[in-house]
């Protein structure tokens, strides 16, 4: 049996300029940089070690965030 595409509903786009983040601040001493996306305010704790496994994760999570608020 042959199944149709999904489409899914078409949504208005936005210009990208619109979706911007900004580092507030960084602490070094702490390991922490605060941000804020589109008004929100982000702070994220690092390791004081780099882990680059972890970029991937929290662009996904940020992307996933920021989808389910514009839905």
């Amino acid at each position: 049996m042959k199944r149709r595409p999904r489409t899914l509903p078409e949504k208005e786009r936005t210009d990208s300029s619109e979706n911007r983040i900004s580092i507030t601040g960084v602490d070094k001493a702490a390991h922490t940089i605060y941000a804020q996306f589109n008004g929100y305010k982000i702070t994220a704790v690092c390791r004081e070690r780099s882990d680059p496994e972890i970029y991937d994760r929290i662009k996904d999570i940020l992307l996933s965030s920021v989808l389910e608020k514009l839905a």
